[in-house]
């Protein structure tokens, strides 16, 4: 405990400048120190904004640029930027012919092979080639709901995604569709 060798730091906000449009920033930085000397540095500044053309409809936008400087051995420098970023949008409606209620996210989303946030695991969380990695059939906590069949999203890949749900016969049948 005498000797600091990383500091981490985050600031995020979000504010609605109008009622149906919602605009959020998020700064984080991770600062890697040997001896009380600046080693390495991570920071990472996003942008996110949502528009909700009707209540039950949303268009969507994030993106992040990540810069990170590391001092190697020898006196050698590394430096890289990345970004990343996706568009989609919700829509959620009654299906009152049937009874029940549905869901629809579209979305795509690209992520360069620099891209580095040093305080999250946005890179390498898609381990399966093809498909989502991990599929769970018992209940999930909702947070971890994106987890439960994978996004694809991955550095260096570009990724479109549909998402749908579906409850019918007053929410006796639950489908859904990734």
């Amino acid at each position: 405990y005498e000797e600091v060798s990383s500091v981490p730091g985050a600031v995020r906000v979000k504010f609605s400048p109008y009622e149906d449009i919602k605009l959020g920033g998020i700064y984080t930085t991770k600062i890697g120190l040997h001896k009380q000397d600046i080693e390495a540095l991570n920071q990472v500044v996003g942008i996110d904004a949502e528009y909700l053309p009707s209540p039950d409809t949303s268009v969507y936008g994030e993106l992040a640029l990540s810069f990170t400087d590391i001092d190697e051995a020898n006196s050698a420098q590394r430096d890289f930027w990345g970004a990343g970023y996706t568009v989609g949008v919700k829509n959620k409606g009654s299906l009152k012919s049937f009874g029940d209620d549905y869901e629809l996210n579209l979305s795509f989303a690209h992520m360069n092979d620099n891209f580095s946030p040093g305080l999250s695991n946005y890179r390498f969380t898609r381990k399966d080639s093809i498909y989502g990695r991990h599929i769970y059939f018992q209940p999930i906590r909702p947070e971890n709901e994106a987890i439960k069949v994978g996004d694809g999203i991955d550095i260096g890949r570009i990724a479109f995604n549909v998402n749908a749900k579906a409850n019918f016969l007053n929410e006796d049948l639950k489908t859904r569709v990734d």
